[in-house]
């Protein structure tokens, strides 16, 4: 090739610079405008907003600290700032305010007491770990309104803060499988030859592997916890990401704008992440939109038989096996983490179905 062709190129065609920036713009527009007329995906997204929103605002909808509380003279906002303790550092930034910082204060005993004291409760104005001992096992009342567990702990609360660790699980998990997946995907299917023969002998490999049992064998070889279990699965899950990632990356990277970055100079990381990244992410999103679903029932599955989170941290899965342990004396308490798990898993399922049908062509009428 002429040492000026490429200089030609840029010359004739310069628009091809920006082409792969403008297509990945205008395919991500596309693909919104697909996914907001499809009726179950938008259904997903509106079960998924509330997921969050109750999962991200747990201390301001249930809990035993105010929302907002004049004590002592001093104005504070202790249900606002737990809230905010749940962005990582963030203790370091703004602590609790005394005296709400010490697990021996009773806010809801204390507060009243002071005389100019006032305080805005959140609407379950119970800590999902409070015990009310004269209300044990008992049905939906007005004091707690889906009952009370085997202690005497208000099961709304435990649910709507075991919301947020069941979407901590399955983002985490999917998180370290995305970033893992995507690496290797991108690997194999750019450089192909060796590294494509190992990523794929890699990736049948981990496929082979029981992902559940691998996970109970390293909660018996260690101490239970909520970040292991996030770890292995996340470590495990990557398989499917990755073999779509190569897969689009196969596909793309012969294209005539990818042929023209490299022509131009285009280093390899700039093609990868500027122009091949971009677009072949849609497949890559319906594997994380379901296996966020797996990993939430995953969870709960392995709370349920002990290895999980382990109590008095509130999970679905161990509510349900309270549930289950007290259901001749206590039936009410199968229901409500039986229809949590069931939204979780359809929500994201139903966001997966969506995504998968709006990114395909044949189906779009974009083909």
């Amino acid at each position: 090739m002429p040492r000026g062709e490429p200089a030609d190129l840029d010359a004739r065609n310069p628009e091809m610079l920006v082409a792969s920036e403008g297509e990945s713009k205008g395919y991500w527009r596309s693909v919104w405008r697909h996914f907001r007329k499809h009726r179950s995906g938008m259904v997903g997204l509106v079960l998924f907003t509330i997921l969050s929103i109750i999962a991200l605002g747990g201390h301001l909808l249930a809990g035993g600290l105010p929302i907002a509380c004049r004590y002592k003279g001093t104005v504070s906002f202790p249900a606002v700032v737990a809230t905010f303790h749940k962005i990582p550092g963030a203790k370091y930034v703004k602590d609790m305010p005394k005296p709400f910082r010490f697990p021996q204060f009773n806010a809801k005993r204390e507060v009243p007491k002071d005389p100019e004291g006032w305080a805005v409760w959140p609407l379950v104005p119970w800590d999902p770990n409070e015990v009310d001992p004269e209300n044990r096992l008992k049905g939906g009342s007005d004091t707690h309104l889906l009952g009370t567990d085997e202690v005497g702990r208000d099961i709304l609360s435990r649910m709507i803060h075991a919301t947020a660790i069941a979407m901590l699980v399955g983002f985490i998990s999917m998180g370290i499988a995305t970033a893992i997946g995507l690496v290797l995907g991108a690997t194999a299917g750019y450089l192909g030859g060796w590294n494509d023969i190992g990523i794929s002998r890699l990736i049948e490999v981990f496929i082979c592997v029981p992902v559940f049992y691998v996970i109970l064998i390293v909660l018996l070889l260690w101490e239970p916890g909520i970040y292991k279990v996030m770890i292995v699965m996340g470590l495990f899950g990557w398989t499917g990401i990755a073999r779509y990632t190569r897969g689009e990356f196969l596909k793309l990277k012969n294209l005539e704008y990818t042929m023209a970055a490299r022509a131009l100079g285009a280093t390899t990381p700039r093609v990868i992440f500027r122009h091949l990244l971009p677009n072949s992410l849609a497949p890559v999103l319906v594997v994380v939109a379901f296996g966020v679903a797996g990993a939430i029932f995953v969870e709960s599955g392995l709370s349920w038989l002990g290895f999980g989170v382990m109590p008095p941290t509130p999970t679905w899965g161990n509510i349900l096996r309270a549930g289950f342990d007290n259901l001749r004396v206590a039936p009410h308490l199968i229901f409500p983490p039986s229809i949590a798990i069931f939204v979780a898993v359809l929500t994201f399922n139903l966001i997966g179905d969506a995504l998968r049908d709006v990114t395909d062509p044949r189906l779009t009428g974009s083909a």
